[in-house]
C-alpha cells in the first residue's frame, strides 16, 4: 500500500470530489441542449464578445476518486453523516452547521470526527472497499 489511510486523506478525498463535481459536464436536459443561457445579449454589447475563462476538465483519476465516494462510501453513511461530510468538505462552518442540524457546533465537530474515523474503519476492514481504495491512489 503505497498510500496509507489516514484520516486527512479521506478529508481530502471529499474535498477532490467536490472539486471533481465542478470540473464535470453540466446535465442537459431533454430538448435544451444547443441553447446557451448564459449569453446576454445588450444594446452595449454589440459588435463586442467576451472570452470565457478556460474549463479544466477532471481527469480519469479524479473520476475514479469521485465514483469511489459516491458509489461505495455514501451508501455506507447515514443521512446526516453525509450532510456532514459534504458541508465540512465545501467547508461550511461548524457553526453554521450546528444551527441546520439543531445541535451545539462542538457536537458537529465531535460527529465530524467520528464519521471519518469510521469511514476510515469502513475501508480498512471491507476487502472489496481496500482493493477498490488501493487501485484509485
Amino acid at each position: 500500500m503505497a498510500q496509507e489511510l489516514t484520516t486527512s486523506f479521506i478529508v481530502e478525498l471529499f474535498e477532490e470530489a467536490i472539486s471533481t463535481d465542478k470540473k464535470l459536464p453540466p446535465a442537459y436536459k431533454k430538448g435544451y441542449s444547443h441553447m446557451k443561457f448564459d449569453v446576454k445579449h445588450e444594446a452595449t454589447e454589440h459588435a463586442a464578445w467576451d472570452k470565457r475563462e478556460m474549463r479544466v476538465a477532471a481527469s480519469s483519476k479524479e473520476i475514479a476518486r469521485y465514483e469511489f465516494i459516491l458509489f461505495n462510501i455514501n451508501p455506507l453513511l447515514s443521512k446526516t453523516e453525509r450532510k456532514l461530510m459534504w458541508s465540512r468538505a465545501l467547508r461550511v462552518p461548524y457553526h453554521y452547521l450546528g444551527k441546520k442540524m439543531k445541535m451545539h457546533r462542538h457536537t458537529v465537530k465531535e460527529k465530524y470526527i467520528e464519521t471519518i474515523i469510521y469511514i476510515k474503519y469502513l475501508i480498512a476492514y471491507d476487502k472489496k472497499l481496500l482493493d477498490k481504495f488501493d487501485k484509485i491512489k
